[in-house]
């Protein structure tokens, strides 16, 4: 049903916006900018709403600090302005509009599936446009420490990292060196320009599928 499919693609956007929020609450939290948005997270559900606040938010926070220099363009994902993030932010604030007219109908009457098409048809559009704006800002790869390999150079210790994002869902195994103390199951952003591994946990986890145990 258009129904259906429209609400699923709602529910990207919003994983999107979830993703891009958590990544900056990290990065905030590595140069001890802010922490009250992590706190808010792990303490209470929050609604769609919130989450745009919150990356509207963090967004304006560490685009305007000095201090940050590692993948400090995620905070042109949601820009309000010109250009690609203008129009993905303009795309994101319409789509918490479009859920509530689902989920929440004028008059309690929910729109037929004529409607839902109409609404598909422009979410499809922004959702694609979101992710290849998502990818630009973001040159990084999503990975989770699978081991300790043992020391690398300097002071530098070897994991193997499992890769979390791509096209596939085989997904490979990869070899990093970082200083810091990382423990297997830890989810982060690891970039090879900077060599640094971004700390994701708790904000997102790592569980293994039961099935196809990826």
């Amino acid at each position: 049903l258009a129904s259906q499919r429209a609400w699923d693609l709602c529910n990207s956007v919003e994983a999107m916006v979830r993703y891009a929020v958590s990544i900056m609450i990290a990065i905030s939290r590595d140069r001890l900018l802010q922490v009250e948005g992590e706190k808010e997270i792990l303490n209470r559900p929050l609604t769609f709403g919130k989450w745009i606040e919150l990356l509207r938010e963090y967004s304006r926070t560490v685009r305007s600090n000095t201090d940050v220099t590692i993948m400090k363009n995620i905070a042109e994902f949601y820009a309000e302005g010109k250009g690609a993030s203008g129009r993905v932010a303009k795309f994101i604030n319409s789509t918490v509009t479009l859920r509530n007219k689902m989920a929440h109908p004028p008059g309690g009457v929910r729109p037929d599936e004529l409607t839902c098409e109409t609404f598909e048809e422009q979410l499809r559009s922004g959702v694609d446009t979101a992710i290849n704006e998502l990818v630009r800002c973001l040159p990084g790869t999503l990975l989770v420490i699978k081991s300790i390999e043992g020391f690398g150079s300097g002071e530098s210790i070897r994991y193997s990292a499992g890769v979390l994002n791509g096209e596939s869902s085989l997904f490979k195994n990869v070899q990093i060196e970082s200083p810091d103390k990382l423990s297997p199951g830890t989810v982060g952003i690891w970039s090879d320009h900077s060599k640094s591994f971004l700390k994701l946990y708790p904000l997102i986890t790592y569980r293994k599928c039961p099935t196809c145990q990826l």
